[in-house]
């Protein structure tokens, strides 16, 4: 959720009034107060023309078709369409934590990581979180979930993911991460 003042003066919402802003998809649509009510999903949409409080239209709910999206007065990004700081706005659940003693915590695991961090813990891993492919999920990370978090995971997985995950690669000294194969060799999740 946004305040309106800062988050303009931020660069996070640009106001499109005259005319309004038309959004082709979800990820596109910055909901404001007018758009929804009690019971209502879509409750009023802006005119072409949206200088005042009162200029905003009923939204015939039985009119309209399925991908209907109403108009909105503001967009996201700021006035040159950089969607970066709008998108770093966005609070993100569960926040990225490692585990910590008597306490699990999720860590965000890409695609490309997943056979490594595989390799490390030695079963199937489960991530959890929003399909970024869904609307309104373009920043949605998959996270794993860990009891335990030992050593340096990070450079092990990265240390995998540049030998083909293979834990009995030749270890070279200048393929090693900075932290040196001793800690990454031992290292250890659950």
């Amino acid at each position: 959720m946004f305040h309106e003042s800062n988050a303009q003066r931020d660069g996070l919402i640009t106001r499109e009034e005259d005319p309004s802003f038309q959004p082709q998809r979800p990820d596109d649509w910055v909901i404001s107060g007018p758009h929804f009510y009690v019971g209502t999903p879509f409750n009023k949409t802006p005119r072409s023309s949206c200088t005042a409080n009162g200029h905003y239209d009923d939204i015939d709910l039985t009119a309209i078709p399925d991908d209907y999206l109403p108009r909105a007065v503001y967009r996201p990004g700021d006035r040159d369409g950089d969607l970066r700081a709008f998108h770093q706005a966005i609070p993100e659940w569960p926040k990225p934590r490692r585990p910590e003693p008597g306490r699990g915590g999720f860590w965000p695991v890409s695609d490309a990581a997943v056979p490594a961090y595989e390799a490390l813990i030695g079963e199937p891993l489960h991530r959890h979180g929003i399909d970024p492919d869904r609307p309104g999920a373009r920043t949605a990370r998959q996270f794993g979930y860990f009891i335990a978090w030992e050593g340096d995971v990070e450079g092990a997985v990265n240390w995998l993911l540049a030998n083909d995950n293979r834990r009995e690669a030749r270890i070279s000294p200048h393929a090693l991460p900075r932290s040196g194969c001793g800690r990454a060799c031992r290292t250890r999740i659950r």
